[in-house]
């Protein structure tokens, strides 16, 4: 094969070394290319106004082959400085023929082409990259952040709208709305608790019947004395109740506190609570007018809710009316259990003449109903709005609780807002960058193809115009 149709491959990074070795550079090269560049500092500083001289001059390293291009645009500005002897008097001119003249000596334009176009290659372009692929990901993770945001606000949002809903309050003045809420909608709740322990009355007299049946005495009057007295008479006033027995007190709503326990084992956005209430053994000497009311100051506006006289089940007192429930439905508990186990002993109630006709006609199916209509009503005092209601109007410092909460929710939202305004601007920001490194990037390895294609050609005069490819890494 005829070695001229063989091409000429050389690898970029070792460029410089391939015309060193071959002799077509010097190693002292750099040191005398230092020189040249300090002129050509000096020549740019005075050169005619021109748009292709500001393009050539704007150029990132301005090398031997911008030289040339610059001594071409001189052949046009100059021209009327060229005497007889084709020789410019150009003062401008004189000085680039001297820097061209510099540069070709010992091919210094070709080493110092030849580390520029490796630079590129190299450092300039890879890095403009990364910084622009940086800047995407940048952009890539602020979506994220933005997105994450978003879901905080949305949750924060549907939990204070909830609890809102709950409540049934605005959301506007928390305080005073809670307030309000507790005066007009707890006592609504309890007269619906209070009509529905109305159909109580069977569970009680099977209750009775079968203890008296299997103690043989008579019932305690004082059992399930609440529950009776509510089935009898209605959510009735506090006082009514506790006249019926000179053994109690009403107390003020200062005799006891109500402590809130938030239950950590349940997810963040459901609101439990764990109502435990200590008495004091102190009650007051007198029992206050029926018509007396309890004064709740909210602390944050200075404004008064006047809650009338308690019912029994706004009151402390509704903790009797929770354990005669209990009492309840652990006795049907245990019939029903007895009822699953032992079939054929509970079968010889039917044969007892002395025994009721309720425990009689008793069975699985009857319990487990009476045992629904309990657990009914105790869901309906255990349900959470009840139990903030309550402790809203009989503990002040309750409200503030719960206002700081829905608060509290609604710092989470607006501190989400602003964190999106912030994400979004970031990524403007990155964008505006891309925008600004983009075109750099153009130019760079618009440069750098131009730098190979010159230096190819340059070398391939050399060869006796035989194929040169500068090959090597991701980029040529």
């Amino acid at each position: 094969m005829n070695e001229q149709n063989i091409p000429i491959d050389i690898n970029v990074s070792r460029l410089l070394e391939w015309l060193i070795s071959r002799r077509h550079c010097k190693k002292d090269w750099y040191s005398k290319a230092v020189v040249i560049r300090e002129k050509i500092s000096d020549a740019i500083k005075d050169m005619p106004v021109r748009d292709d001289v500001a393009c050539l001059l704007s150029t990132i390293d301005i090398n031997y082959f911008d030289c040339l291009k610059l001594i071409e645009i001189l052949k046009e500005t100059e021209a009327n400085t060229k005497n007889m002897f084709g020789r410019y008097g150009s003062q401008r001119m004189k000085d680039w023929q001297e820097i061209m003249s510099l540069y070709e000596r010992d091919n210094i334009y070709l080493a110092e082409a030849a580390q520029m176009l490796m630079k590129f290659v190299k450092y300039d372009v890879p890095s403009l990259k990364k910084q622009i692929q940086k800047l995407q990901q940048t952009q890539d993770d602020l979506d994220k952040e933005t997105e994450k945001y978003k879901k905080s606000e949305r949750t924060a949002k549907a939990e204070f709208d909830a609890l809102c809903k709950q409540l049934n309050i605005p959301g506007k003045n928390i305080r005073v709305e809670l307030c309000e809420t507790a005066k007009t909608e707890l006592p609504k709740i309890c007269s619906k608790i209070a009509e529905k322990a109305k159909s109580l009355d069977d569970v009680i007299n099977f209750y009775e019947a079968y203890v008296q049946f299997t103690s043989g005495k008579e019932i305690n009057e004082d059992s399930l004395k609440c529950l009776k007295h509510v089935i009898e008479k209605g959510n009735t006033m506090v006082t009514e109740y506790l006249q019926e027995d000179s053994s109690q007190q009403l107390t003020s709503s200062s005799d006891f506190d109500i402590v809130v326990v938030e239950d950590s084992n349940e997810k963040q956005t459901e609101e439990i609570y764990d109502i435990r209430i200590e008495s004091d053994d102190s009650y007051m000497e007198n029992i206050k007018c029926e018509n007396s009311g309890i004064d709740i100051i909210c602390l944050e506006d200075e404004s008064v809710v006047d809650f009338p006289a308690p019912t029994i089940l706004e009151h402390q007192t509704m903790i009797d009316f929770m354990n005669d429930l209990f009492e309840l439905e652990a006795f049907l508990k245990m019939r029903k259990y007895e009822f699953q186990e032992n079939k054929e002993d509970l079968m010889a109630f039917s044969n007892i003449q002395e025994i009721s006709e309720i425990v009689q006609l008793s069975n699985l199916q009857s319990v487990q109903s009476m045992l629904h209509k309990i657990q009914s009503i105790i869901s309906d005092m255990s349900d959470s709005k009840y139990q903030h209601l309550y402790s809203i109007r009989n503990l002040p410092s309750y409200a503030d609780t719960l206002t700081l909460s829905l608060q509290q929710k609604l710092a989470v939202v607006e501190r989400m807002l602003k964190y999106q305004e912030t994400s979004v601007q970031k990524k403007k920001e990155a964008q505006e960058r891309i925008i600004n490194l983009q075109p750099v990037l153009n130019h760079a390895v618009q440069r750098m193809k131009e730098l190979q294609t010159e230096i190819e050609q340059d070398i391939s005069k050399k060869y006796q115009n035989r194929v040169v490819h500068i090959r090597g890494g991701p980029i040529l």
